[in-house]
């Protein structure tokens, strides 16, 4: 399993009831181009991890984090000075917000937040789509170059889509809207 990706090589094959491993290595390589193909539509991470934002400040006491779930926040300055946690700020999944009547000064890139967000797993929801993404990835993989093909007299045409409604349905809830502050 590479670094980033939303399920694993073992998880996928149980899901899709694949038992040879034969295809193993095929398999992990989409794992991982899937994951990224995910993270990017969705326009943000999903999986824990540490972050560094340096903001412009907007004047006023609430900022908006580009990745969630915040899980902690390990430090904020503003202007160059940091701000303690519990008197001069406090959060929550989403935001920063100044306690005191303390804000975000209006300048350009004053503003550093160090904190730690996203999931220790990925939700159900991602899983399954990567699970149904792949799979329709890995079945189709003998047909790629293909809109249709034609046996004995039958002809047979192939949906060529770049990710399936379906996926899309599943990840819609969790793209990232660009914060206006």
């Amino acid at each position: 399993m590479a670094t980033g990706d939303l399920t694993t090589l073992a998880k996928f094959k149980a899901w899709a009831g694949v038992t040879a491993n034969s295809d193993d290595a095929l398999i992990a390589d989409a794992v991982t181009a899937v994951s990224e193909a995910v993270k990017s539509y969705i326009s943000r991470d999903i999986l824990q991890a540490s972050y560094v934002e340096t903001r412009n400040g907007h004047g006023g006491p609430v900022m908006i984090s580009r990745q969630n779930p915040i899980t902690a926040v390990a430090s904020l300055s503003v202007d160059g000075s940091d701000i303690p946690f519990a008197t001069g700020y406090k959060f929550d999944n989403r935001r920063v917000y100044m306690l005191n009547g303390r804000v975000f000064t209006r300048d350009v890139q004053n503003v550093v937040i160090t904190y730690t967000a996203g999931y220790a797993t990925v939700p159900t929801d991602i899983q399954q789509a990567l699970h149904e993404w792949l799979s329709i990835i890995y079945k189709e993989r003998e047909r790629v170059g293909y809109s249709s093909k034609t046996l004995g007299g039958e002809s047979v045409a192939f949906d060529i889509k770049e990710m399936p409604k379906r996926v899309t349905l599943y990840l819609e809830p969790w793209i990232r809207v660009v914060p206006t502050r």
